[in-house]
């Protein structure tokens, strides 16, 4: 695998460049660290302060009732022929839900914050997939800028034997002025490649909301080693749907027990002639009227509706796992290809640039080869980068890697 990391020493030799190394305010990240960073990213922090509350409405979801108590007073003159009195009634009543419908708002309530928590979940992923993608951009720009830097190290000490050999009359001024566009187009290469370097240190930055002012160095294999992968339980996508379905469910059981009656306990005090009396009893409505019904109808459409939901996730993560590991086992073979003719590559190059010093080629076989071999390095780097690709998806979407 090509090193990650530009040589310093080559660019501080060659003056016009600034190195590729890090700026001090930069923080090495390596995929482990991602992980760890990707919850604070906004959106995933936005879906934890939704859990949290959903969390925090199961814990109030245990009172006696969703009705509060109420006090009725009632006072006035009570007149009689010939005589009038201050009559008083009071009356406190307590509603109780005697009757399932506690039970069922606490168990709906529990299943709401256990889906809030796999959404919560789930929206992490975007983030952390999407770090995870720039990461791996990151360091294959770092390969690539270091094979740009050894060209140019190589096209540099190219111009200098095509001086010599004009010099010494072997070749015309073409091969002089031909190794000098190599050299600007070397430079021109290499500052595009500095720039997207920064480019992609600061989109990282920014998706795991570093500090302002930091921004991210890559650090790592680009191909993501399959160990390091922990499993953490079943598909995001799959373990919202399930939790939706079972939310679902809780809420047809809530709205069910919500056509049962509320019961109100009461007590009454009369103030009357002067005279006290005092009653307690029971308050119990009837249901004939058939409320609720819409809202029973509805939750059971929504819970039929969750349970397709589930398998058609169940079924689309089995056909998407399974493309992505053809997708996995295609990239490797692509790389396991690819690397013998680029090991090949620099070694070639060698040869060839000192067979053109020693003058026994032309420059145009010299560039050929060149041109061959940079495609050659090239293609390693773009092989290991669709394959780490795949590998996040892959890890990603079975669930063996999460924030």
């Amino acid at each position: 695998m090509f090193a990650s990391f530009v040589s310093i020493a080559s660019f501080a030799s060659m003056g016009w460049l600034t190195a590729l190394s890090s700026p001090a305010q930069a923080r090495p990240l390596s995929r482990a660290d991602i992980a760890r960073l990707a919850p604070r990213a906004p959106e995933a922090s936005a879906a934890r302060a939704r859990a949290e509350g959903s969390r925090a409405a199961a814990s109030e979801a245990a009172v006696l009732s969703t009705q509060n108590p109420s006090l009725s007073v009632q006072a006035g003159p009570r007149i009689d022929p010939g005589v009038t009195t201050f009559a008083l009634n009071a009356a406190v009543a307590v509603p109780v839900d005697i009757f399932g419908q506690r039970a069922a708002r606490i168990e709906a309530a529990q299943a709401q914050a256990t889906a809030s928590v796999a959404s919560a979940r789930k929206a992490a992923l975007f983030p952390l997939h999407e770090a995870l993608s720039l990461h791996a951009e990151a360091l294959a720009t770092q390969a690539r800028a270091d094979v740009f830097a050894r060209r140019l190290e190589l096209v540099m000490a190219l111009s200098a034997s095509a001086k010599r050999r004009k010099e010494a009359g072997e070749v015309a001024e073409n091969d002089v002025a031909l190794v000098r566009l190599q050299v600007a187009r070397e430079k021109s290469l290499a500052a595009q490649l500095q720039g997207e370097a920064r480019s992609l240190a600061l989109r990282l930055a920014a998706v795991l909301a570093l500090p302002e002012g930091e921004t991210a160095d890559a650090v790592g294999p680009l191909v993501p080693i399959e160990t390091t992968a922990t499993p953490v339980g079943e598909p995001a996508t799959v373990a919202l749907a399930e939790a939706q379905r079972a939310a679902a469910v809780a809420r047809v059981a809530l709205e069910e027990a919500a056509q049962r009656p509320t019961v109100s306990l009461i007590a009454n005090y009369q103030l009357d002639d002067g005279g006290h009396i005092i009653t307690g009893g029971l308050s119990i409505p009837f249901a004939l009227y058939g409320i609720n019904d819409a809202e029973v109808a509805t939750a059971r459409g929504e819970a039929r509706a969750a349970e397709i939901e589930v398998a058609g996730a169940r079924r689309t993560v089995r056909g998407e796992i399974a493309a992505l590991r053809v997708r996995v086992e295609a990239t490797a073979r692509a790389l396991e290809e690819a690397r013998p003719a680029s090991s090949e590559a620099r070694e070639i190059v060698g040869r060839a640039q000192r067979a053109y010093a020693a003058g026994e080629s032309d420059l145009p076989a010299l560039l050929l080869i060149r041109r061959e071999a940079l495609d050659s390095e090239l293609g390693v780097i773009d092989a290991e980068l669709a394959h780490a690709r795949a590998k996040i998806d892959l890890l990603l979407l079975e669930g063996r890697w999460a924030p």
